[in-house]
């Protein structure tokens, strides 16, 4: 038996990939991603979730901490690395101190001066 070479269209990879990548910079679920393209949700959440992380990458390297000393998230408490993030926005910070891209130059906000 012979073997086939199967030549792929031209609407492949690359575009599908291009594609994916516009509708998540305009914000689209990646259900609705593959309503409007017909890509199957499994390949648009894959696509997706590659292109959602580059865009989370920090672009602030606090790995000498210096940003620390000025961040208005900033606490008097050692057992919390200095930073009362959570403690103030009540959701994680989501990120390593190192590599933190919640910093906020300003004065120390302290939880208990935090609305409700």
């Amino acid at each position: 038996m012979e073997e086939k070479e199967v030549d792929l269209p031209a609407d492949n990879i690359d575009e599908k990939k291009e594609k994916i990548r516009k509708l998540v910079e305009e914000g689209y679920t990646n259900r609705e991603i593959a309503d409007q393209t017909g890509i199957p949700f499994g390949t648009v959440g894959y696509h997706a979730a590659r292109f959602r992380k580059k865009e989370k990458e920090p672009t602030v390297d606090n790995s000498d901490r210096h940003l620390c000393k000025s961040c208005k998230f900033r606490s008097n408490r050692p057992e919390v690395n200095n930073c009362d993030y959570v403690a103030i926005t009540k959701h994680s910070r989501g990120c390593k101190v190192e590599e933190c891209t919640k910093y906020e130059k300003g004065n120390r906000v302290r939880a208990k001066d935090v609305e409700e």
